[in-house]
């Protein structure tokens, strides 16, 4: 055979194979990227490429309420929120994840079922501060052609490395297997409790190290770029699709910080400061109808608890129980009547907190 024959058929057994490796992903459509789950076949659901996996969540599961937000809603189990409201529910969370690709993934949800009826989404408290279009990711490295609607980059999901050998061939071998069918439950997709996480005073000690409160630091007031700031990345990322989607209901809450969160805001002198911010996001949240607004920084026997807690910020699947109930019960509802008692009540906990008294306890 000679050399250009060689190369030729050599070139034609790349593009073969190449072809059907395509052919199978498309076929079994891992990601959901073209139809809903095939029967006969696991997907599994793996927590590490949310990213990859939401968007075709969004696109083709049977849902009529979504979960969505950073790792603070990660641990919300959807059957809880089935039961609590009468919905069928689809959680699609990512780590890191800000308000601006919270909206931009409510908004790419609305359009593909416009007749979502409820929104359950976390509204971060330390990302008061951002610009509106902060992202908690490389925009070089995300998946866009899974998000768009140009099938010319389909390529690089059909031939994707990750896709290939974390999805296509478990799947196939769980098939030989004759292992169960069907997808991995969404209570368990994400839940940072399935990974034996470690709560309570004695784990964030071995996590930070000393716990002792180093005084309360010079007071720092919220700036008028920062208050505008804020108000440009309310209206961009919350109230403008509240107002495109008048029959969504958005419950929207703030996650309760743990108390060394706030010890923290304390030592940095910017409890007032993170506390008139919130002032404003609440003020602009009132005046929609189909928003709600729940917080829970009054209830220290949740924040101040800190077996709750694995670190500063993130709560055991405990604590998404209870939001997600007094949600429905409407605990902890903020309303243009108790607004103003809440966050003065807010002030006077955590500037009086005895502090001193976390490494004790």
């Amino acid at each position: 055979m000679s050399p250009r024959r060689f190369l030729t058929c050599t070139i034609s057994i790349i593009v073969i194979a190449l072809g059907a490796l395509a052919a199978v992903t498309f076929y079994l459509d891992p990601l959901f990227h073209y139809s809903a789950p095939r029967n006969g076949w696991y997907y599994d659901l793996l927590d590490k490429y949310e990213r990859l996996q939401n968007d075709g969540i969004l696109r083709h599961f049977d849902y009529d309420a979504m979960i969505v937000g950073s790792s603070m809603c990660q641990n919300f189990k959807p059957s809880e929120a089935d039961e609590l409201f009468g919905t069928k529910t689809v959680k699609t969370c990512f780590s890191g994840g800000t308000w601006k690709e919270t909206s931009d993934v409510i908004k790419r949800a609305l359009s593909y079922n416009p007749d979502i009826k409820y929104v359950f989404r976390g509204l971060d408290y330390g990302m008061l501060m951002n610009d509106k279009d902060k992202l908690g990711y490389d925009p070089s490295s995300y998946p866009t052609y899974l998000t768009n609607s140009n099938p010319f980059d389909d390529i690089e999901y059909l031939l994707n490395k990750t896709v290939i050998f974390d999805y296509v061939i478990p799947m196939v071998e769980s098939r030989r297997a004759g292992q169960q069918e069907g997808v991995r439950s969404l209570d368990e997709y994400e839940n940072f409790d399935d990974y034996a996480a470690k709560f309570g005073l004695e784990a964030l000690t071995e996590l930070y190290g000393d716990l002792s409160y180093k005084g309360k630091g010079t007071e720092q007031q919220l700036s008028d770029d920062e208050a505008e700031r804020l108000r440009a990345s309310i209206k961009q990322n919350i109230t403008d699709i509240a107002e495109s989607y008048p029959n969504t209901q958005f419950y929207c809450f703030i996650p309760p910080f743990s108390i060394l969160g706030w010890m923290n805001y304390s030592e940095q002198g910017e409890i007032d400061k993170m506390i008139d911010a919130e002032q404003i996001l609440i003020e602009a949240l009132l005046k929609y109808d189909n928003i709600k607004l729940y917080s829970f920084n009054d209830m220290p026997q949740i924040i101040s608890d800190l077996d709750n807690y694995m670190d500063k910020g993130h709560y055991s699947e405990d604590i998404n129980s209870l939001i997600m109930k007094n949600m429905r019960d409407d605990t902890g509802l903020i309303t243009s009547e108790n607004y103003k008692d809440y966050l003065a009540k807010e002030k006077s906990f955590f500037n009086g907190y005895d502090y001193d008294s976390i490494a004790v306890k």
